[in-house]
């Protein structure tokens, strides 16, 4: 199973973004919000949503170690009749519960041919209980563009993270040495999946996004509140846009 799912992004990791996100059937994000009215509506987890633009860049926030800010609201990106995914309704309309759960998020295109091979570089985790786990469900895979399998991008201790860590969500900028994690050179955004070791550690949430430049630790880019989700709520794909 798939958890964290990004293609090399190729704008800076200077630049300031919009976050887009997707969260877990069971988020129900702040009461109120956007997110918390479409999740009352059984609809949340089949919508992507997206905050305002950050207040810094993932590299400044990653130097200074300190989270951006994210000005409310945030708002509904697309929603699910987008995708023709379960439960396919308006923005707005209640359900009933049984919705389709976007668990991984890339908005470039991964496939110019259609012929089902990945045409960009990708990078991924898996969850715990796959088969094909190398190590940890906080490893990180890149398969190269075309059909030539997979291998370890990273290791959870290079992002200061534990074996029982599980990443859940992923956005890399991977800038020299194609395939191999390069500290302090390369970087990436992720959340940790509920149970991860670290969160109980440090006392985060599944819906805190954080920044690492694999060089042995990791910092807060932003809180789950900035992102109108609860401390209970869960991340579960992200990507960014400039």
């Amino acid at each position: 199973n798939i958890d964290g799912l990004s293609a090399n992004t190729l704008t800076p990791d200077t630049l300031s973004y919009y976050l887009v996100f997707s969260g877990n059937r069971a988020s129900t994000g702040v009461a109120g919000t956007p997110y918390g009215v479409e999740a009352g509506n059984n609809q949340a987890a089949s919508d992507l949503w997206r905050t305002p633009i950050t207040s810094a860049s993932p590299a400044a926030a990653m130097g200074a170690c300190a989270s951006v800010a994210i000005p409310a609201p945030h708002f509904l990106h697309r929603n699910q009749t987008a995708f023709n995914l379960g439960r396919t309704a308006p923005a707005g309309a209640a359900v009933a519960p049984g919705q389709d759960n976007i668990d991984a998020v890339e908005l470039d295109v991964l496939d110019f041919t259609g012929d089902d091979v990945h045409d960009t570089d990708v990078y991924f985790s898996l969850d715990a209980a796959s088969p094909n786990l190398v190590f940890s469900g906080a490893d990180i895979y890149f398969s190269p563009a075309g059909a030539g399998g997979f291998a370890v991008f990273s290791f959870p201790a290079q992002m200061g993270l534990l074996m029982a860590d599980e990443i859940d969500s992923l956005v890399i900028w991977d800038r020299m040495a194609l395939g191999a994690a390069n500290p302090g050179v390369d970087l990436a955004l992720f959340s940790l999946a509920p149970g991860s070791a670290t969160l109980a550690m440090i006392g985060a949430s599944p819906a805190d996004i954080f920044v690492t430049d694999f060089a042995g630790g990791f910092c807060v880019f932003a809180n789950s509140g900035q992102l109108g989700l609860i401390g209970a709520d869960n991340v579960d794909g992200l990507d960014v846009l400039p």
